[in-house]
């Protein structure tokens, strides 16, 4: 895109910038979020399970948890 945006405007910042930005591995922030979200729906997955074993009524609302397999 860079080179694409200095090929029409004649800046060669954009050259360098395309360059420099090839050169450097962004790291990836996505992946451990999604883990930690799924780990976190496992535990109150699980945490719903316990209480209904005990016999015990949730204290708040009751929040459904979300289906992966149909999104």
């Amino acid at each position: 895109m860079l080179g694409l945006l200095a090929m029409f405007t004649h800046m060669h910042i954009f050259w360098i910038a395309g360059l420099l930005l090839a050169l450097i591995d962004i790291p990836d922030v996505i992946t451990p979020i999604k883990r930690i979200a799924g780990a976190t729906e496992k535990i109150a997955d699980r945490a719903e399970v316990e209480r209904e074993e005990l016999g015990e009524r949730p204290s708040g609302p009751v929040i459904e948890p979300r289906n992966s397999a149909a999104a």
